[in-house]
């Protein structure tokens, strides 16, 4: 074989590939670290704003007039829990206590407030609702047919009372009628 370098040009060589070499290694290795860098940041943003908004959040926890408010909300709601638990009560249609109301009303007959209460009765495992309706009647027969025309409802209406002060009047009678509603059994899930 023919040698055409001699041996100090040879080294030379060898230097020369080894420093091109090295520079594109530490090259390629700032241009990974750069764009490791660069992909980092976005999470770092991320977590900056997470940490602010956990802080936010410790802050409002440990703030006793926010904790005051929600105690207040929380016994607001309790509240107004207790008094829709007549939706609660699977036992009795609402709409259908509703249906009969409307169809046993007549022109002369101005309901103005409907309240309805329930009671379980855990010992004969029935519910019982009553209904509390208070408006004006035009007329004391009025009034009558319209009590007579609830207790025709005999799948709704277990009875129908009208006091007898609300029939003293003949004309523009306040009255207050009070339903039993016909008791059902307790759904026990």
């Amino acid at each position: 074989m023919l040698r055409l370098l001699l041996p100090k040009e040879k080294t030379q060589l060898r230097r020369e590939y080894m420093r091109r070499f090295a520079i594109i290694f530490l090259s390629v290795i700032t241009i990974v670290c750069l764009a490791w860098g660069f992909s980092l940041a976005p999470t770092y943003v991320l977590l900056q704003s997470e940490e602010n908004v956990l802080n936010e959040a410790v802050r409002v926890s440990t703030d006793l007039a926010l904790t005051a408010d929600r105690k207040a909300l929380k016994a607001e709601l309790q509240a107004l829990s207790r008094r829709l638990k007549l939706l609660d009560v699977p036992a009795y249609q609402v709409s259908r206590i509703l249906q009969v109301l409307t169809e046993s009303q007549t022109r002369a007959i101005t309901i103005a407030s409907i309240g309805f209460d329930t009671v379980q009765n855990t010992t004969e495992k029935k519910v019982e609702g009553a209904v509390v309706l208070s408006g004006t009647a035009s007329s004391r027969n009025a009034l009558l047919t319209f009590v007579e025309e609830l207790k025709a409802h005999t799948d709704v209406v277990e009875r129908a009372d009208v006091p007898l002060s609300n029939l003293i009047k003949d004309a523009d009678i306040p009255f207050m009628v009070t339903i039993a509603l016909v008791p059902v059994a307790l759904d026990t899930e």
